[in-house]
Parts: structure tokens; sequence; C-alpha cells
């Protein structure tokens, strides 16, 4: 009479489990999902992701590395910059619009890119800056 209590029990579990789980799934669907309905709203959205993209590329991109991959990897480290997309932060764009999860991914990669190659080219030019001063200190001491 135990087993057959244990499984009537764990039936009973699984058919509350089955039923509750479409529910709860539909629930969090409907949570922020509201779409802009006129264009003043799509364009304010837009811009707001926009802006959003600009302010967390800025903050999440490491420039230190990208500057130190510019003084060591030169054109390669340029290349490198350029070809590799930087990751959209997925966290950020849980229960967005689709319109602004677009806008939020092209800025977003536009712009990591856009710092990268800047804190490159930077690197770069430093590098070259000190070594040609270094280059220069070793000719005069060899020369005269």
């Amino acid at each position: 009479m135990k087993i057959r209590s244990t499984f009537h029990m764990l039936v009973f579990l699984m058919a509350v489990l089955t039923f509750s789980m479409p529910f709860v799934t539909l629930a969090q669907q409907n949570i922020g999902s509201a779409e802009a309905t006129t264009d003043a709203e799509r364009a304010a959205m837009v811009a707001k992701a926009a802006a959003d993209a600009e302010r967390d590329a800025q903050a999440d991109t490491d420039t230190a590395f990208w500057f130190i991959v510019g003084c060591f990897g030169s054109v390669l480290g340029f290349l490198y910059a350029n070809y590799n997309v930087p990751t959209v932060p997925v966290d950020r764009l849980i229960g967005k619009s689709p319109d602004y999860v677009t806008t939020y991914s092209s800025v977003y990669v536009r712009e990591s890119k856009a710092i990268r190659q800047n804190r490159v080219v930077t690197g770069c030019v430093t590098s070259g800056i000190v070594g040609g001063a270094i280059y220069g200190c070793l000719i005069v001491t060899v020369l005269y």
C-alpha cells in the first residue's frame, strides 16, 4: 500500500508541474514586452537604445588591454581589433523589444570597435615614438 501511495503522490506532482509550466512561461513572455506604437515612441526607443549602447560600450571596453595590443602588436593588433567582433551583453537585452535589441546590438558593436581601433592606433603610435627615440639614442651613442 505504501508503494502505491508514493506512486500516486508522484503522479499528482508531475501533473501539477506539467500543467503549471505553460502559465509561468506566458507570464515571463508578457513582462516588459510593450512595443512602441507610434513613430515618435519608436524613435525615442531607438535613441535610448543607441545612448545605452554607447555608454555600455565605453564602460565595458578594456582600453588598457587594447593599448598594450597596439604597443606590441602594431599592424597585427590593429587587424585583430578590426576583425574581432565584440560580444553584446545579452543580460541587458532581456525583455526588450526587437527594435531596441537590433539598435543596441549594432551601436554596441560599432562603438566597441571604434574604441578598440582608437586605442590600438594610440598604442601603435606610442610604441613607434618610444622605439624611434630609443633607436635615435643608440645611434647617437654609437656614433659619438
